[in-house]
């Protein structure tokens, strides 16, 4: 496997399978209000940027460690979606995203 195709893998387990919908719109419900984005997305529209910052907010909050926000980890995964997946991928990343935000 090249690298690529290591990151491309990574990149769809992480954003898709390894974190149930369910419990990302559950983490979200608090955070969706109060969504200020810092940042200008180069993929996303500013609501999935909106939904993917809250999501790795909550799952990754700035405690005495940096968290995902301090890391710079939702424009990571803006710049990933844009530049490495396919459109196949794409809209499925999309997709997810909005899936958090259904009941």
């Amino acid at each position: 496997m090249n690298r690529r195709d290591a990151i491309k893998q990574s990149f769809l387990v992480i954003g898709g399978t390894a974190i149930s919908t369910s419990v990302l719109s559950g983490l979200l419900v608090s955070c969706q209000a109060d969504a200020k984005l810092t940042w200008t997305p180069t993929f996303l529209t500013e609501d999935e940027a909106k939904t993917l910052t809250g999501a790795l907010d909550a799952l990754l909050p700035t405690t005495d460690t940096p968290g995902a926000l301090d890391a710079g980890v939702p424009q990571f995964w803006d710049q990933l979606a844009n530049d490495f997946l396919p459109a196949e991928d794409q809209q499925k990343f999309r997709d997810g995203i909005a899936a958090m935000n259904t009941d």
